[in-house]
């Protein structure tokens, strides 16, 4: 079938002929006073004369100017990002009376503490996005049309929309997104781009002994994929980053099949995939030195004659032997095959994503993403990164005490640790097959951040695509420490 057009998400703020400019303006509640970070006294008093509340997102028109509210100037500045971001929605809805019109944001260093600004049109970005390709008749924000001026603000941009792209991936209907049909969506993603992108059939699997993946696959008529993505922004041949991420096109549960209740959602266990395939899209955009190689083992987890059954014993890529205790812990399995099939890079860094537990969401609700490393040094980097771009990241401990609970009676290790500390016990699992010795290795529990956002202003009611910033941010932060 044909594929999507996803490119029309971007055509929103790609106006070439404009009407004119709309100005955006951002202004605070400080007790009863009112701060407008910019513009005349002529509009402070235009505002006043409205009598302004002071809620986040509330907005006033005059002439071609935009005056919106980004909540109390008092609360802590993590409040004030987020109801910057909150308020753009507003924004975005009231912009459709200035369709075909420029947009700017007036600048202001709201007292010096943040660029208010970035955060801004990257939820202003991301707050356009709405997913009307299978409605017969396009929402009314899908027919506006916009030019945002967003110069100095090139990085922010290129990421907002590259995370929508993941977004659209993790939202499409899972008999339109199969393995074979985000393969070629890879293939459209990257197409006007020096990016090597590779698609690998079952057998090629067979011949690499990826037999963990092929043991989640084996229920569906749907054939695995392995995708592999090859981006050279450094003048080495050394691979910096190998990035692997889970790619479950659906998900049931398999044999240990899933409630039926918001089973749909399980179309999303693919994120993890997409949002680092999203993240090298970004990297490539902005032409990072640095050389990546994103590994993407696609399958279905489907219940059938054919599928792995609870007790079923395979051997890894790398020689450990695991029992499959239970088939719906099917995301660690993949990985640790796309983990050993990585390594054969010899990369300094390695990262995974997946939607891997829904003890990671009990942990950290739908606020923080999990990661887990023995490295300080990275850690410290995806701390950093998560909260420059307003991002939330929380470490969650690894410890050999989790690993223990993974022990199986006929197999080197069980895929299911007992109750308690899953989304540690899974990281434990993943660990077994790294060499940390030769990388420095990070695991990322998306899980909890993928859909349902605690900014449903931002992120709608459905995929997130986080945390797509950090990913991107840690890739320029290598580039850079390796002195290119």
């Amino acid at each position: 079938m044909n594929l999507l057009d996803f490119k029309q998400i971007r055509q929103t703020f790609g106006l070439k002929d404009v009407k004119g400019t709309v100005t955006i303006h951002l202004y605070s509640k400080n007790s009863k006073e009112f701060i407008l970070h910019s513009g005349s006294p002529d509009l402070k008093e235009f505002l006043m004369q409205r009598c302004p509340i002071g809620c986040v997102g509330e907005c006033y028109v005059k002439d071609n100017s935009m005056l919106c509210c980004i909540g109390e100037a008092s609360a802590k500045l993590l409040v004030r990002r987020t109801n910057v971001r909150k308020a753009m929605k507003s924004v975005f809805l009231h912009l459709k009376k200035f369709n075909g019109y420029a947009i700017t944001f007036e600048h202001s260093d709201f007292g010096g503490v943040c660029d208010f600004v970035e955060d801004a049109i990257f939820s202003l970005i991301l707050s356009s996005y709405s997913y009307n390709f299978l409605k017969t008749k396009n929402s009314q924000e899908a027919s506006c049309q916009f030019l945002l001026n967003d110069a100095g603000y090139e990085k922010i941009t290129k990421m907002a929309h590259a995370q929508n792209i993941a977004r659209f991936l993790g939202d499409t209907p899972a008999n339109l997104m199969t393995p074979t049909l985000f393969a070629e969506y890879a293939r459209e993603i990257f197409r006007d781009q020096n990016v090597e992108v590779e698609v690998f059939s079952k057998n090629f699997m067979v011949e690499n002994q990826m037999n963990l993946v092929l043991s989640v696959a084996q229920g569906s008529v749907q054939e695995p994929k392995l995708l592999q993505i090859t981006y050279l922004g450094s003048s080495s041949n050394d691979i910096d980053v190998a990035v692997v991420g889970k790619g479950v096109c659906f998900d049931t549960g398999g044999i240990s099949i899933k409630p039926a209740a918001e089973m749909y959602t399980q179309k999303a266990d693919m994120m993890g995939a997409a949002t680092l395939l999203c993240a090298i899209k970004a990297a490539a955009d902005l032409r990072l030195k640095i050389n990546i190689k994103g590994v993407f083992p696609l399958v279905e987890n489907m219940p059938s004659g054919s599928a792995t059954k609870p007790g079923d014993v395979f051997v890894s890529r790398s020689g450990t032997t695991v029992e499959v205790d239970n088939t719906d812990a099917e995301g660690r399995l993949v990985l640790a095959d796309g983990l050993s099939f990585a390594q054969q890079y010899n990369p300094k860094y390695l990262f995974d994503a997946a939607t891997l537990t829904g003890a990671i969401r009990v942990a950290l609700g739908n606020v923080y993403s999990g990661y887990f490393t023995e490295s300080e040094e990275i850690s410290d980097m995806i701390t950093e990164s998560g909260d420059k771009f307003n991002d939330l990241m929380w470490r969650m401990p690894l410890s050999p005490f989790y690993r223990e609970a993974m022990v199986s009676q006929v197999a080197d290790i069980n895929n299911m640790g007992g109750p308690g500390a899953g989304s540690s016990k899974a990281a434990e699992f993943l660990k077994e097959f790294v060499d940390t010795e030769k990388t420095i290795w990070v695991h990322f529990d998306i899980a909890g951040t993928k859909r349902a956002s605690y900014i449903p202003e931002m992120h709608g009611k459905e995929v997130t695509g986080r945390p797509l910033p950090v990913f991107v941010d840690l890739f320029e932060k290598i580039s850079t420490n390796k002195g290119n």
